[in-house]
């Protein structure tokens, strides 16, 4: 016995369906059992095939696509590895939603999936960016620090500013033995 709503294969003298819960119009019987086969006769028996409509893609998970790639484009100007999880997560859900979505809804899909390909683009740009102003940043303040050095060198003079009272008197007499004068 069949399903009158869905289809699917229900047990004998089901009044509801456990499928879908439709209400069975009338009780079906199991299907008839093929009759012996007169060896003049066709030996194979013939089924209707109906084909299903295609579901399409759900609205909301395109728009969901949607979302995460603004969120990808957006986020990712403040936090670029995040603009990369969204736009990756993005990509990933408008490839499967292609492949079951109406020709209508493929537009849409590759609409999204171009934002979080941005989104994507941008944190890749931005991240980029900023190891080059850090490594800008980190060379520059480096080479202030060495010429700082050198200078203080060339003169001969270093500066220490300490509480005299926590350093013990023998520390005193082991840098004058160095030639390093501690002034008070």
């Amino acid at each position: 016995m069949f399903c009158n709503n869905c289809g699917k294969e229900l047990a004998d003298g089901s009044a509801f369906c456990p499928y879908c819960g439709t209400k069975q119009l009338e009780t079906q019987q199991s299907q008839p059992q093929p009759q012996p086969v007169n060896q003049n006769q066709n030996q194979y028996q013939t089924y209707n095939y109906i084909p299903m409509a295609p579901s399409g893609a759900d609205p909301k998970e395109i728009d969901d696509t949607k979302t995460l790639g603004i969120v990808a484009i957006v986020v990712g100007i403040f936090i670029p590895l995040v603009g990369f999880i969204c736009g990756g997560i993005g990509l990933s859900k408008s490839k499967k939603l292609n492949a079951v979505a109406f020709e209508e809804q493929k537009a849409q899909i590759n609409k999204n999936r171009k934002l979080c390909l941005a989104g994507i683009i941008v944190s890749a740009v931005l991240t980029v960016i900023s190891v080059i102003i850090s490594v800008i940043i980190g060379a520059t303040l480096g080479k202030m620090i060495a010429e700082g050095i050198t200078k203080n060198i060339d003169n001969g003079t270093y500066s220490y500013s300490y509480n005299s009272d926590e350093i013990p008197d023998n520390v005193e007499d082991y840098l004058n033995q160095y030639g390093i004068e501690i002034e008070n």
